[in-house]
């Protein structure tokens, strides 16, 4: 089990000046739209849950087009390993 959530993590290195990709942490379908117009495509949509591997149980999710990551935000609604998604992380 993971100690830290990517978004989390992220933030901590980029406080010591590590580059980091742009992100951002959304909590609902609609933030994540806002997520897509903002950054521009393709993005991931990964939920943020405490688990090692979340591509093997299909918790993390490649959107080339808007519609698709809304599709993929509906991680939003789910169960990762036990755990429910609270945010996914665009």
């Amino acid at each position: 089990m993971s100690r830290l959530q990517e978004h989390e993590a992220k933030a901590l290195v980029a406080r010591y000046g590590v580059p980091v990709p742009e992100g951002r942490l959304c909590f609902s379908r609609e933030a994540v739209a806002i997520a897509v117009d903002e950054l521009g495509l393709p993005v991931y949509v990964k939920a943020q849950v405490r688990i090692g591997d979340r591509k093997a149980v299909d918790a993390i999710r490649r959107a080339e087009t808007r519609e698709e990551a809304l599709d993929a935000a509906s991680l939003l609604d789910a169960e990762v390993s036990g755990q429910p998604v609270e945010g996914v992380l665009v």
